[in-house]
């Protein structure tokens, strides 16, 4: 008696791997800001989005919208959707992913009033201009 192996799965059984599910308000609302923000480059903060937007000429609701934006830096357009589709269902918004920054600047080195030998540094006294009065004569 032969034994036969066991059939594979056909290709009308296989079924696919089931896709993320679309929000069809973070769709809506990426047609609706592609077009409005399509001059801003990103990264950008909150102002400058909404600003972009005013700039357009959007309407009314689309600034409504943009107004409950948290203010911080967005990183791209699906960025701002994600987190703007979060406030407008009510989600808490992701925390933003991190922005590649310059580092702070050092500050300059600022001369010391009292030199190292502990004297005070006798400071200019400002005089008023030619032809103008002083308050005390």
């Amino acid at each position: 008696m032969s034994t036969r192996p066991a059939p594979g799965p056909r290709a009308s059984d296989v079924r696919p791997a089931p896709s993320p599910a679309v929000d069809p308000l973070a769709v809506a609302l990426h047609q609706r800001l592609a077009g409005v923000l399509a001059g801003l480059t990103f990264p950008a903060p909150r102002w400058q989005v909404v600003t972009e937007a005013e700039w357009y000429g959007c309407d009314m609701v689309t600034r409504s919208m943009l107004d409950r934006l948290p203010d911080r830096t967005y990183v791209s357009l699906p960025d701002l959707v994600a987190v703007l589709a979060g406030v407008l269902n009510s989600r808490p918004a992701a925390s933003p992913p991190a922005v590649a920054q310059r580092p702070p600047r050092l500050p300059s080195p600022v001369r010391a009033a009292v030199p190292s030998s502990g004297a005070p540094v006798a400071r200019p006294v400002a005089r008023p201009a030619p032809g103008l009065r002083s308050p005390a004569a």
